[in-house]
């Protein structure tokens, strides 16, 4: 059956051809794609790349100039628990919410979560609890605006796609962008690049951005209004516990997510390959992130797959030394490691030191040799510990309370003009 639909689709296909292009051509050319789809398989289906971007043509629409009810209006991707960038969205409609500024939330696309009440429980168990009310825009919903009662005061996007769906929302007084990330980065220079460029292109009110790279990037290259937080760490979980062994063996730690281009899987592996040859059975080398069975490492090893977040703060606390590679924008989790009393070795240039401008964690070039030396110098004692840095406690002293106040300000000064 498969066979047959096969080949009634290619007789379709030819007789479009020979009526788009007359019977000589349309011939010649219908033996071209019928011998170019009899070397592949015919029991293939037709490959559909284009309705995962169905979002790319949502009308851009314009603003209500209603003032509207004092509430942002986060449009986010669907989530897993676990999730770093939800968890600081989630983090910060929290504490907005505690200075005044309430949040509801539309879900773009559909959620695997599939009702708002499942949604709300996720959310307050699994990340933050907060009031906002939940909403579900479904995959293909083009009259997706007509869900929406209230005229908000702020819509935020917070990823390239989500983006879309705020500059085609109306019922809103400002438009913003809630960026973690270049998201540009995470493809190859391809149609999916240029749909989330063009997004730094729309014309919103203002940017509210991870860090100091990424405001200076959406001022200086895209003319954008706006205003960075700095990253912290929850005091309850990462904070030396007293468990780090101070042996003969040294353990590293190395965040292994092979699935994510950004974490620079093969750079790690090949760095790490260099600290065993070094140490021998002097060093443990300890994975996390993700099931790492279906993947070659090429030296022996600890895997831990995924932890819980207690969990991966008890591994940070057990480590000498961790690698860190943030190949985009920073990661949270070099301050969460620091918190521990284990040391940080990262990869350098300007997305990554924003933090501490370079004068904290230890930093090398991007290849296996300036990085392995470096975790070689640091278990070998040759590197002074971080915690002893004239920087540390204006670093460590940051909290998420202090800088969400600071987003805070910042929103209430944009929506009061």
């Amino acid at each position: 059956m498969a066979k047959a639909n096969g080949m009634l689709h290619n007789l379709k296909m030819v007789k479009h051809e020979i009526g788009q292009k007359g019977l000589v051509y349309g011939v010649i050319d219908s033996l071209y794609i019928w011998r170019t789809l009899r070397s592949s398989n015919l029991n293939q289906p037709v490959m559909d790349k284009l309705s995962g971007y169905w979002f790319i043509n949502i009308d851009e629409v314009k603003k209500s100039v209603e003032k509207g009810n004092g509430k942002i209006l986060w449009f986010i991707p669907d989530f897993s628990i676990g999730s770093g960038g939800h968890t600081t969205i989630f983090r910060f409609i929290h504490h907005l919410e505690k200075l005044g500024i309430k949040s509801d939330v539309a879900i773009i696309n559909g959620t695997q979560w599939e009702t708002t009440e499942k949604l709300k429980e996720v959310v307050d168990t699994h990340f933050f609890p907060n009031n906002a009310k939940y909403m579900i825009v479904n995959y293909g919903d083009y009259n997706f605006n007509d869900k929406f009662k209230e005229t908000y005061s702020l819509a935020m996007a917070t990823s390239w796609d989500s983006a879309y769906y705020v500059r085609g929302f109306k019922h809103c007084n400002q438009r913003s962008y809630f960026v973690q990330d270049f998201e540009p980065s995470f493809y190859s220079q391809g149609s999916a690049y240029y749909f989330a460029e063009e997004t730094y292109n729309f014309d919103f009110d203002f940017c509210v951005t991870a860090g100091d790279w990424l405001k200076s990037l959406m001022i200086d290259k895209y003319q954008k209004d706006a205003e960075s937080f700095h990253f912290s760490y929850d005091r309850s979980l990462y904070y030396n516990r007293g468990i780090r062994e101070e042996g003969d063996v040294k353990n590293v730690f190395y965040y292994a997510r092979p699935v994510t281009e950004r974490r620079g899987f093969e750079l790690g592996m090949l760095t790490l390959q260099k600290v065993k040859e070094h140490f021998g059975d002097k060093v443990n080398i300890i994975l996390a992130g993700q099931d790492m069975s279906s993947y070659y490492v090429p030296f022996e090893h600890t895997s831990l797959g995924v932890l819980s977040q207690e969990d991966l703060a008890k591994t940070f606390a057990t480590c000498h030394a961790s690698l860190v590679l943030s190949l985009t924008n920073l990661s949270l989790m070099p301050i969460e490691i620091l918190a521990t009393g284990c040391q940080v070795i990262m990869n350098n240039g300007d997305n990554a030191t924003w933090s501490d401008q370079g004068k904290l964690f230890t930093y090398a070039k991007p290849n296996p040799i300036d990085l392995s030396e470096k975790i070689i110098q640091t278990l070998e004692g040759r590197i002074a510990p971080q915690e002893e840095s004239k920087y540390y406690d204006e670093i460590m002293q940051v909290t998420w309370e202090a800088e969400t106040k600071k987003i805070a300000d910042y929103i209430k000064g944009k929506l009061e003009r």
